[in-house]
């Protein structure tokens, strides 16, 4: 099972300014600038097979849609 969620990256100066301010929370995890994004959705554990359909669907020319 991979555990999956499609994101955006958050551009990198917004980010670097991010990670300036990770500090004094004792035993925080926080991640490195390049890795912070946004979230936009989050599918949870799915099987291999899964997985590949939804990396073709969401490639798929229009298959992204506004809210």
């Amino acid at each position: 099972m991979i555990r999956l969620f499609a994101a955006v990256p958050i551009p990198f100066d917004i980010a670097e300014g991010l990670a300036r301010r990770q500090r004094g929370l004792p035993g925080a995890r926080w991640r490195p600038a390049e890795a912070l994004h946004i979230t936009l959705a989050f599918y949870g554990a799915l099987g291999e097979p899964r997985a590949d359909d939804l990396a073709a669907e969401l490639t798929r020319p229009g298959s992204i849609r506004s809210i």
